[in-house]
């Protein structure tokens, strides 16, 4: 159980900022990010990096089939879910959909994975 905490705490966390920016809310703190060029692309990188790692922390970096290669479980789970999410701004009026925010997630989940193997590599 102890495995879940950070995935939980963390998906508490983007869940409040994506909240926050659906509801146009909390705006200093969007403002203060749209000050500085690029770190909007950071900030979804490290954030889908954190949530796909704990989540495959949390999963035991378990491993699914596709057609061509495995992959683990909880970076599919996140890039299902925040390709949803973030296709799902185009009907949101406080929102933009953002073809690079979501290369951004991508960049951070496949750096996940990356981070899973080397640390599971790393044990055996």
């Amino acid at each position: 159980m102890k495995r879940w905490i950070p995935f939980v705490l963390w998906l508490l966390f983007v869940g409040t900022i994506i909240t926050c920016a659906n509801l146009s809310i909390a705006r200093p703190l969007f403002d203060f990010v749209g000050r500085h060029p690029g770190s909007d692309k950071v900030a979804h990188a490290l954030g889908m990096l954190t949530l796909a790692f704990t989540l495959n922390y949390a999963l035991r970096a378990r491993t699914v089939p596709l057609k061509c290669c495995r992959v683990q479980l909880g970076g599919l789970i996140v890039a299902v879910v925040m390709t949803i999410e973030e296709c799902s701004q185009i009907w949101i009026p406080s929102r933009s959909f953002d073809l690079l925010d979501l290369t951004a997630n991508y960049i951070g989940i496949l750096c996940a994975g990356w981070l899973t193997c080397s640390l599971c590599a790393e044990r055996k």
